[in-house]
Order: C-alpha cells, then sequence, then structure tokens
C-alpha cells in the first residue's frame, strides 16, 4: 500500500486493519510448528487424548500438553473432561477447511481431502464476510 492509500483511509480503519493484523499474525504463529499442526491434522477427524495423541505423534506427554496449550490459548482447540480423561477437538469446523486449503494449496493433501460445502451455504458465507 503506497503512503498516499495509506493517507486516504481513515484513522479509524487503520486501527481497524491494525488489530485484524495483529490478531491473524498471532493466531498464525499456532501453525508454525510441524508437531502443532500433526496435532491438528489428528484432530480435524476425532477428539483425541493426550495419551492418543502421544501414540499417534511418538512425541512425550510434556511436549505434546505444551503444544496444545499453544494451540488452545489461540482458541484453535477446545477440551472437555471425559472422568479423568481430558479430550480435545479442533475449536473452529473453519479450521478443518482452511488446513485443508492449505495442504492442497501446497499440494501435500489431495482436492478430495476438500470437505464438501453447499453451493448455498458457500454464497451466504461469502456475503457475510
Amino acid at each position: 500500500m503506497s503512503v498516499c492509500a495509506a493517507k486516504s483511509l481513515n484513522k479509524t480503519d487503520l486501527r481497524r486493519m491494525e488489530r485484524r493484523s495483529r490478531f491473524l499474525s498471532t493466531a498464525l504463529k499456532a501453525f508454525t510448528a510441524d508437531k502443532r499442526i500433526f496435532i491438528i491434522e489428528l484432530l480435524a477427524d476425532q477428539d483425541l487424548s493426550v495419551t492418543e495423541i502421544c501414540d499417534a505423534t511418538g512425541v512425550s506427554q510434556p511436549n505434546v500438553s505444551q503444544q496444545l496449550a499453544v494451540l488452545k490459548k489461540q482458541g484453535l482447540v477446545k477440551s472437555r473432561r471425559e472422568g479423568r480423561i481430558i479430550r480435545y477437538r479442533l475449536n473452529r469446523p473453519k479450521l478443518q477447511d482452511l488446513y485443508a486449503q492449505i495442504g492442497q494449496s501446497f499440494g501435500v493433501l489431495p482436492p478430495a481431502a476438500l470437505p464438501a460445502v453447499p453451493a448455498a451455504a458457500d454464497s451466504s458465507a461469502a456475503l457475510a464476510g
């Protein structure tokens, strides 16, 4: 954006853009560790406990717990207690779509991995966003 273009925006718009940029930057940091991305991929299909994630990833329990804490802090996963076990799941269904789209864009996931979106839901989401 040129300096001239930035001057044409009012201060409220600039502050809003800055807040969005900060939020997105913080949220995207959750995707900067391969183990966190692996955990997101595991949670895309099912709710899992820390032990189940450790078994699937081969990562130690303290490390998995640390990665889940980062994802939880970013609001990307939720947890619920089932007796003595805490199960984790993705917080945002759209996160699954985003992950699939990123994976497809970089050629690591096939197009079939993208969830089907009904045309009506797709157009209403575009209008809302």
